[in-house]
């Protein structure tokens, strides 16, 4: 599976490296990246985040944030997606759409702020230096 965005469409190719075909596509409201993990896309459309079931796209959940329009990049930690507002962040549970918890950071990139570290191949988490 190799997702990507591209014209607001989030598609799947099927196969390995040499053998591979357009498995199925969706066109909508898309922005910010594609997060991938057990078998689940994870996306911004328009005003909610959307989990789809990578073998098929099909719709598993959706969330909408109490206020706002979720921005930037999702960032996957442990069983929680994290999505942010411009006036907060929102930690998801992976399995079911649900908040877990609220923090009063927002904007695109508020990870940093948060106590959260990032390189390629790797996430982790500090304590936060309130």
């Amino acid at each position: 599976m190799d997702p990507a965005g591209a014209d607001n469409q989030v598609f799947a190719y099927i196969g390995g490296m040499l053998n591979r075909w357009m498995g199925w596509t969706r066109k909508a409201a898309f922005t910010g990246n594609v997060t991938v993990s057990d078998g689940v896309l994870y996306v911004l459309n328009g005003p909610q985040v959307e989990a789809h079931a990578e073998a098929d796209g099909s719709l598993l959940w959706t969330w909408v944030p109490p206020e706002g329009t979720p921005e930037g990049e999702t960032v996957l930690m442990y069983s929680l997606i994290l999505v942010s507002t411009f006036s907060n962040t929102y930690a998801l549970d992976l399995r079911v759409g649900m908040r877990v918890w609220k923090d009063p950071t927002g904007g695109a990139w508020p990870w940093t702020g948060m106590g959260f570290c990032s390189s390629p191949g790797s996430m982790g988490a500090l304590p936060p230096s309130r």
